[in-house]
């Protein structure tokens, strides 16, 4: 029987650090300690179950008459703890309660006090660059300073009014720099199909706009990040990605020679440091990928939305690295982290990235010729045709899903198949050359199980992929190079892996 899992939701949601932290911070509250049991339970169980919990406490001592009060209780205690825990790891919570503690000293006539309480505030809001709180702070410095007792005045009121202009300043610069990154993020965002003569318009008055022409070294942190940021994706709209990279690189220089800011923004750092990765994966340049996934992974994150976050750029990242160098084996390798979090973080991973880490495992598992692994990795694809996300992705699934059964021996089933999926393509116009040859040779491989088929036809199979592929190119057909590799493979009897493999030390362009 499961009962309201809310609790038990909150719990496992938990990292280890909070954890940790709350059976620490627990025993210090007043009250009875009953709730720690309860915690330590609901922790160890895997599946919320009502009866099985009460067991359990029954048989350590613990009351279970009210125990809907004794979970709420905890939950709130919980949610106490991790205000506590989460305090003074925030900075900009630490420039708000000495603002208000230099008022509360303020409104005692505790001016000096007060006004020290504002100094120190301001000097971490600078050192963050935090600029509506520096505006701020200094706004009740130049009130303090209008008091009788503070010497010198005229001389500071000159001081505070010029920093507060140079301070304006910057934080305008830094909105111009923002508001051309944003333009730019908007359009990237658009699908291609969407970008219309409007938007190519609007890149090219961003390239135009005097900003961009340089930046100045006494520029704030954000402004010289908006600066690279903007002209990275202005290249890579214009599918300049060789001269978009250095741009991306350059970000990554930016944030480690601010490791104080860099350091309380780590799921931001991460995400530039994801478009990097995934920049040199474009152009094929793969030589710091380990040591910038081990940064990537060396950084902790703060909550469950950031776990999700890194775990999603983390594993398909990884995957294409390990795959497009082929790595097969240590692919494999981190499958059970990938399908364990696939189901932790599902909440927060959209549909289209969840497909492609499927799919991408599915061919992890293809290459290695594991073909009933395989299969239960393209069955949680979902081909239902409501789901919009990667149409193209499922479609190539359909495709593979027949190779998939003739590779397993499923001849009762493999016709019946194939005729579906050829309606299915046909009917959403996915139908294209490629599918035509591939389903032919499929209904030619019907025809000649079990394996009697002779190697003329896998060389025709071989020969009209390799004509699909100078025709269209190999990159523009999706899933093209896969089936060619698992052809090659069958007509040379080598494991697919290592027909990639050899392509690879060849260069793509000579197969």
């Amino acid at each position: 029987m499961v009962q309201n899992p809310v609790l038990f939701d909150l719990i496992k949601k938990l990292t280890g650090p909070e954890k940790r932290y709350f059976s620490v911070f627990a025993p210090k509250q007043a009250g009875t300690k009953s709730y720690l049991t309860l915690f330590q339970e609901l922790d160890r169980m895997e599946t919320c179950d009502e009866v099985l919990l009460k067991t359990r406490l029954k048989d350590r001592g613990g009351k279970i008459a009210q125990l809907s009060v004794a979970k709420n209780d905890l939950r709130q205690l919980i949610l106490k703890a991790l205000r506590a825990f989460r305090e003074p790891n925030s900075f900009e919570q630490g420039i708000q309660a000495m603002i208000a503690e230099a008022d509360i000293l303020n409104e005692k006539g505790l001016y000096v006090q007060s006004l020290k309480r504002l100094e120190k505030a301001k000097k971490i809001a600078n050192r963050y660059e935090k600029h509506g709180y520096v505006l701020e702070i200094i706004s009740r410095l130049i009130q303090m300073n209008a008091l009788d007792f503070i010497k010198k005045a005229d001389r500071k009121f000159a001081d505070l009014f010029a920093e507060y202009e140079l301070v304006l300043k910057k934080a305008n610069r830094e909105a111009q720099y923002r508001m051309l990154q944003t333009g730019v993020s908007q359009i990237l965002s658009t699908r291609n199909a969407a970008r219309t003569l409007a938007f190519m318009e609007k890149i090219e008055e961003i390239e135009q706009n005097d900003l961009l022409r340089s930046i100045s070294e006494s520029d704030s942190f954000q402004s010289k990040l908006s600066f690279l940021d903007t002209l990275g994706s202005l290249k890579h709209l214009r599918k300049d990605f060789e001269s978009a990279n250095p741009y991306y690189k350059k970000i990554i220089e930016l944030w480690d020679e601010y490791p104080h800011i860099r350091d309380v923004n780590t799921r931001l750092y991460k995400g530039y440091l994801t478009n990097y990765l995934n920049s040199c994966h474009t152009l094929g340049n793969y030589e710091a990928f380990d040591e910038l996934l081990a940064k990537f992974q060396s950084i902790p994150d703060s909550t469950f939305d950031e776990e999700a976050g890194s775990f999603k750029d983390y594993y398909h990242i990884t995957l294409l690295y390990l795959m497009n160098t082929g790595q097969f084996e240590k692919a494999l390798e981190i499958m059970p982290a990938l399908e364990k979090g696939l189901v932790c973080y599902r909440e927060r991973i959209t549909k289209a990235r969840e497909i492609t880490l499927r799919f991408n495992a599915f061919i992890v598992f293809f290459f290695c010729e594991k073909f009933e692994k395989a299969l239960d990795w393209l069955n949680t694809l979902g081909m239902d045709d409501k789901i919009k996300p990667r149409a193209d992705t499922r479609s190539l699934a359909r495709i593979f899903r027949i190779i998939i059964y003739y590779e397993l021996g499923h001849t009762s089933a493999l016709n019946s198949l194939r005729i579906s999926v050829h309606r299915k393509l046909k009917k959403q116009e996915h139908l294209h050359d490629f599918e035509r040859i591939v389903l032919n040779h499929v209904r030619l491989l019907e025809q000649n199980m079990p394996r009697k088929l002779s190697k003329p036809l896998w060389e025709k199979l071989v020969g009209d992929l390799t004509a699909l592929g100078e025709k269209y190119g190999w990159n523009q057909v999706y899933g093209l190079d896969e089936i060619h590799c698992w052809a090659e493979s069958r007509l040379k009897n080598r494991p697919i892996r290592q027909i990639f493999r050899e392509r690879l030390k060849k260069g793509v362009d000579s197969r």
